[in-house]
């Protein structure tokens, strides 16, 4: 039982990595004046067409904005944006709360892929240092990398995706 209460140091590091990417995160897209680029602007704009309808109670025009309108993209992620616009309503940084709702979601596969690989090959020893740091490390690179860091601050369907990818392949 006390082995349980104690926090492993694996996730009290991806803890802190997702508490300073998120309040970076945050601040940034609240300081940011300009309005979003082509594709983050289409996408909030499908989750607030979803969203407008599901606050106004209008379920047959949902329903026709969903099966007959045609869009770009698959709406998952423009569904679960509406559905943060209803319980927070619409702002660019709630656009983004995707992105930080998937953030953790890569941070734990990419860890739990790399204690995987890492405990594979040198014994299942996860309470050492060096697991720690060869299971965190490679999360905290594939949340902070270019691409990545800049997927997470504006709303592109691309860091949800990368997400949902990654956890297929820890699944695998």
């Amino acid at each position: 039982m006390r082995h349980r209460l104690r926090a492993h140091p694996e996730n009290l590091l991806l803890g802190s990595i997702f508490l300073v990417l998120s309040i970076s995160t945050i601040a940034w897209t609240v300081r940011d004046q300009t309005p979003p680029a082509w594709d983050p602007s289409d996408h909030l704009r499908y989750a607030y067409d979803y969203y407008r309808l599901l606050a106004h109670g209008d379920f047959s025009s949902f329903a026709r904005e969903f099966f007959s309108t045609r869009h770009y993209y698959a709406p998952f992620v423009h569904l679960v944006s509406a559905a943060v616009f209803l319980v927070s309503g619409a702002s660019k940084l709630t656009g983004i709360f995707v992105n930080l709702l998937s953030l953790p979601v890569v941070l734990w596969a990419v860890a739990w892929m790399s204690r995987y690989l890492y405990a594979s090959a040198e014994g299942d020893n996860n309470n050492s240092a060096p697991a720690v740091t060869l299971s965190v490390l490679p999360a905290l690179i594939a949340a902070c990398y270019h691409f990545s860091a800049w997927l997470l601050h504006d709303a592109f369907l691309d860091f949800p995706l990368t997400a949902a990818v990654t956890v297929a392949f820890a699944l695998l």
